[in-house]
């Protein structure tokens, strides 16, 4: 197997190009990336930080919320504002949107417990979803949450629980809070009952608070900044 630097991943987005007409090597870099993924109990963890992406024009919109769980409040927002250069293609999301969440958290003057990030980890057709090549590059705990399955059958545990298994094995759950369904997974550096732990100490009112915080950054800079221009 093909092995890929960390500065290689960092900076993907400057032979991102290549990647148009040969998608092998986005697969070789996924299945090294799924190669490396560690799954690890969680034990305390206090600050949880959000990310989730909105576009406008040929511009993407990366916006992290850090929320402290204990003292139910937000003590960091960032935005970060780049020039699409992947395309949307299912399976393939860690080209467009990954490498501008890394930098996002590296510039960030927090380092939050664990990351919660709009899309999904192990629940991938090869493991390595966005949440899986986040994690593997910011080394920290990292949980992939996404709103629709791209693979797996459900098993349900109870009418808000369920197993989601591809070939036999559990590759994550699916909650339904609300009748609305949240399909999680493992990224790195957590197993996948912290990542439920982790879940449920961000419900407020029948939403993930800070991935939703995330998400209305994300959209009210897109919007503003189209308004702009327009």
């Amino acid at each position: 197997m093909k092995e890929f630097s960390h500065e290689y991943l960092e900076n993907i987005e400057e032979i991102i190009n290549k990647f148009k007409s040969d998608i092998k090597k986005a697969r070789e870099i996924q299945t090294f990336i799924a190669s490396k993924i560690k799954e690890e109990k969680l034990m305390d963890f206090q600050t949880v930080a959000a990310l989730d992406c909105s576009y406008f024009s040929n511009k993407i919109v990366t916006a992290m919320i850090t929320y402290d769980v204990i003292n139910h409040k937000i003590i960091e927002e960032k935005v970060k504002i780049n020039t699409v250069n992947f395309p949307y293609i299912p399976t393939l999301l860690f080209l467009r949107e990954g490498p501008h969440m890394v930098k996002l958290i590296k510039e960030s003057k927090y380092r939050a417990d664990v990351y919660l990030i709009d899309g999904h980890g192990k629940l991938h057709p090869y493991k390595a979803g966005l949440a899986c090549y986040v994690g593997y590059l910011i080394e920290k705990p990292t949980v992939g949450v996404a709103k629709k399955k791209l693979i797996g059958n459900i098993k349900w545990i109870n009418e808000n629980l369920g197993d989601v298994t591809h070939e036999n094995e559990i590759l994550g759950k699916v909650i339904k809070v609300c009748n609305k369904d949240y399909y999680i997974s493992v990224g790195n550096l957590i197993d996948l009952d912290s990542c439920i732990k982790v879940f449920f100490k961000c419900i407020q009112n029948c939403y993930l608070y800070p991935l939703l915080k995330a998400h209305e950054l994300a959209t009210k800079t897109a919007k503003n900044l189209s308004e702009i221009i327009k």
